[in-house]
């Protein structure tokens, strides 16, 4: 059964969190400090909008328990 739209859209914007974390690393090595810092305040936004629908009691209740430990541990592992 596919996840809910809430869901799938959080589990999106972790992927993306991910993805721009590792883009801001590499953009790091080569030097880019400036350009890395707008990516990291990208993927701070993106943290920020999860925490925000979980803590959410209208939005939470559309994520299972199991769906909201995983969202959670990767917030964890951004961090």
């Amino acid at each position: 059964m596919p996840d809910p739209p809430l869901t799938q859209l959080l589990k999106t914007e972790l992927a993306s969190c991910f993805a721009l974390a590792s883009l801001a690393a590499t953009e790091y090595k080569t030097g880019e400090q400036e350009i890395a810092g707008l990516t990291v305040a990208h993927v701070e936004r993106g943290i920020e909008k999860i925490r925000e629908f979980l803590a959410d009691p209208h939005h939470a209740r559309q994520v299972t328990q199991q769906d909201r430990a995983e969202l959670k541990a990767g917030l964890e592992r951004l961090l």
